[in-house]
């Protein structure tokens, strides 16, 4: 069972795990770096380089930078539905999450997640939600 970290970023994401006593960052579809945008489709949920792509096409339905809003605010209105900060930064976990599960084979629990110094007790219970 392997030690996990990740680094839910505002512009960049990453999921690390321990190997030999050394943090080594996990390629999530083929990069180590995932851009932490998040595109509302119809009927998907597209997080990291392809959502930043089609974010081209339809900025209307992507999020970037949410961490600045986590535990602040309104969320965000996307076709109609109102999407949380905590709902954003939540799809950018899960796609570190299974990325990684599908890179090692192994299952990603008891992860460590990075939040900045400066966060207040709301910010960081706003990424605990989103972590559950």
């Amino acid at each position: 069972m392997s030690t996990w970290g990740i680094d839910l970023g505002t512009t960049n994401s990453c999921i690390s795990r321990l190997l030999a006593g050394k943090p080594t960052a996990v390629p999530v579809g083929g990069e180590v770096i995932v851009p932490s945008v998040v595109l509302f489709d119809r009927d998907r949920v597209v997080v990291g380089r392809e959502a930043r792509n089609l974010e081209l096409s339809m900025p209307e339905r992507c999020v970037r930078s949410v961490k600045r809003r986590m535990g602040r605010g309104p969320g965000y209105t996307i076709a109609g539905r109102t999407i949380s900060p905590e709902e954003v930064s939540a799809e950018i976990l899960r796609a570190l999450k299974q990325g990684a599960e599908q890179t090692t084979g192994e299952e990603v629990r008891d992860v460590v997640i990075t939040v900045p110094a400066y966060f207040d007790d709301a910010q960081r219970r706003a990424t605990l939600r989103a972590c559950a």
